[in-house]
């Protein structure tokens, strides 16, 4: 879905002895419900002592705005990959497989995904029990 209406977003400078610029603005997004909802968005350009003019700091904005003001942005999804496994594959998908599949699949989430992004107690829960047995 594009956005609604243009957008310029607000360049302000931050800091005090490395003095930086800052560019804010509002991007959609969907939520863990599926629902559309705006968040503020923050990204640093660069220095003020690179960037001396503002001006200079607006093109940058404009240029990285071009994208989100574009009526083909796509929404990007703020649920987590550990919603995902925890709520809809788990459930759904782990049950429909063979009991060495299950147990090797959880072991591959428990090894792999889990150090990485911080996924599911249920899965490391359910790797201690097979562990056990």
């Amino acid at each position: 879905m594009a956005r609604k209406h243009f957008q310029r977003g607000s360049l302000f400078q931050r800091g005090k002895s490395n003095k930086v610029w800052v560019a804010r603005w509002w991007e959609d997004v969907i939520d863990s419900g599926g629902e559309q909802t705006r968040v503020r968005r923050s990204e640093i350009l660069g220095f003020v002592k690179d960037l001396t003019k503002r001006s200079q700091a607006e093109q940058i904005l404009t240029k990285r705005l071009r994208a989100v003001n574009a009526h083909d942005y796509p929404l990007k999804s703020m649920r987590r990959f550990s919603d995902f496994v925890r709520e809809d594959w788990q459930p759904v998908v782990l049950p429909t497989m063979k009991y060495a599949t299950q147990r090797s699949y959880e072991s591959c989430c428990v090894f792999t995904c889990c150090p990485h992004l911080e996924i599911c107690h249920w899965v490391r829960s359910r790797a201690r029990r097979f562990k056990l047995s």
